[in-house]
């Protein structure tokens, strides 16, 4: 990560600019200090030899690597699906196993990947917004067809909170704003599919909606600059969630 110093230029992943705008104290700890969330976890206490399970991270990493292998065509995912077999994975709990199935289902029930004539997994970019002004990122999903492209961003939460949203919604932008102008294809849609609800929130990606994306992002470089000159990162919102809740922030 190299903060972005205004003429010296600078690169921030769009995962950073969510972060920023759900909590500027979060971006703080993990983007500036380093200290990520899963060095704080404290795993719950279990018996000697019981699976102690995934967390909500792990679970998610798990279900994005086994859809990515179906995109590239090395697993069936139906298969998966009726058999509730992992290939490769073993010590999941009942509770893992479910998860995963479940998430797996519901993406087997997608219907924008139908017709492509390319699909996509992990496409990474760099992308220039202007001068000094760069965003890198890995879309989870992109579908090409003749009418213009799809991006899709997976999620495995257990429901997206409106408080989160936001966050999302401003990675999706910045995904189509990059993928568009990259690739020189319209946008036809571009949503997030969360696995676990089986529900697709669709942002909109007219001309006018880009063009104020691309505003609102730049507007974000701005105020991380602003946070890096004055040393304020205030917290923010979703403190439920956080891992760095009642260890290193305290509010």
């Amino acid at each position: 990560f190299k903060p972005y110093r205004g003429s010296e230029g600078g690169v921030l992943s769009v995962t950073a600019l969510g972060e920023y705008l759900r909590c500027p104290r979060r971006f703080y700890f993990s983007q500036v200090l380093r200290i990520q969330e899963g060095m704080l976890y404290d795993p719950p206490d279990i018996a000697p030899g019981v699976p102690m399970g995934l967390t909500g991270a792990e679970r998610g990493s798990l279900v994005h690597h086994l859809i990515e292998k179906s995109l590239k065509g090395e697993i069936d995912l139906k298969e998966l699906a009726c058999s509730g077999r992992i290939p490769g994975v073993y010590g999941l709990t009942a509770s893992d196993e479910a998860f995963v199935k479940r998430c797996i289902e519901n993406f087997n029930e997608f219907k924008y990947c139908r017709g492509a004539r390319s699909i996509y997994s992990e496409w990474p970019f760099l992308y220039n917004l202007g001068p000094g002004l760069c965003i890198s990122g890995i879309i989870d999903g992109l579908v090409i067809a003749d009418e213009g492209i799809t991006i899709i961003d997976f999620k495995t939460n257990r429901r997206i909170d409106d408080g989160l949203l936001p966050s999302y919604e401003l990675q999706l932008r910045a995904y189509a704003l990059a993928a568009g102008d990259i690739l020189g294809c319209d946008v036809k849609k571009a949503g997030l599919l969360s696995l676990y609800e089986g529900a697709w929130y669709e942002i909109d990606v007219s001309p006018n909606a880009l063009n104020k994306y691309r505003e609102d992002i730049v507007g974000l470089f701005d105020r991380i600059l602003t946070s890096y000159s004055t040393g304020e990162f205030t917290s923010g919102v979703n403190c439920q969630i956080c891992g760095h809740k009642d260890k290193m922030c305290k509010q």
